[in-house]
């Protein structure tokens, strides 16, 4: 009877899965959020893809057994799919426990659009690597009712992202609080919050030494040549020349690489 009991609420948990992962990939307006706003979707979509993944890890145990953990890449696919939703889930529970709206929730949707699509592509992965390929059309049909439809983030957001965390924002302060910053040689994070502040300044006398070259009003083959020309035409003045000097060698500091000479490398024995 316990057996039964136990047997039978499982079958209607599968089921209940089954539907749900139908119901919810058609349309989000049926599923359910905790929060309202402007992260509301991204807890129906979870919601959704979980249900799914349900769904997949207990058919995949039905048909496949214990061959599947010998089926290494179906396996660590789902164990991608469950990666991808917890960290989505820990994102919004971050937001909602400590986030900031004007500092964390660029990050949150860029994080969230890019976990839930990962998500979905990974479960696409499966059914398309599924051996049974009837049960994998099955799933498919209720996991992907109206196809892959959630999309990652665009370039756009991927590029607004990279200008929130490597410009001097207030995004980027709260994301190094705790970090030991103190200005000495050996500390590689001082050194690039160092070329921060100075590409600040030197950025726009770059742009404008660039601009004069495109006009032909200058010329060189160097940085260096264009600053002296550029000082010489009175694009620049000496002072912002030097200052882009500075930028200039701190940055090729931080992008070199260690460089060894054949004897240095040769073993001694």
């Amino acid at each position: 009877e316990q057996f039964d009991r136990h047997f039978f609420n499982h079958v209607a948990y599968t089921l209940s899965n089954v539907s749900r992962s139908f119901v919810l990939g058609i349309s989000n307006r049926f599923g359910n959020s905790p929060v309202a706003g402007e992260t509301e979707s991204y807890y129906k979509q979870i919601n959704r893809f979980s249900a799914a993944f349900a769904l997949l890890s207990d058919v995949s145990m039905l048909v496949l057994g214990g061959s599947l953990k010998r089926k290494e890449t179906l396996s660590a696919r789902l164990g991608d799919v469950l990666s991808a939703l917890y960290l989505a889930s820990t994102t919004l529970k971050y937001y909602e426990d400590q986030g900031d709206k004007e500092t964390d929730l660029p990050l949150v949707h860029w994080a969230c659009k890019t976990l839930i699509f990962e998500a979905q592509n990974k479960i696409h992965e499966i059914l398309v690597n599924f051996p049974n390929r009837l049960i994998a059309g099955v799933l498919r049909f209720f996991i992907f009712p109206l196809g892959r439809n959630v999309s990652g983030p665009s370039i756009k957001n991927t590029l607004e992202i990279g200008d929130l965390i490597s410009r001097k924002t207030k995004t980027r302060e709260k994301l190094c609080q705790g970090i030991y910053s103190r200005d000495e040689p050996t500390n590689h994070l001082a050194t690039l919050e160092n070329a921060l502040e100075l590409y600040e300044t030197a950025h726009p006398i770059k742009v404008d030494v660039m601009r004069a070259r495109k006009k032909g009003l200058i010329e060189g083959n160097t940085l260096e040549e264009l600053m002296d020309a550029a000082v010489n035409q009175d694009v620049i003045t000496e002072e912002q020349a030097n200052q882009l000097s500075a930028y200039d060698q701190l940055v090729l500091d931080i992008i070199n690489v260690d460089d060894f000479s054949e004897e240095e490398l040769k073993t001694i024995r």
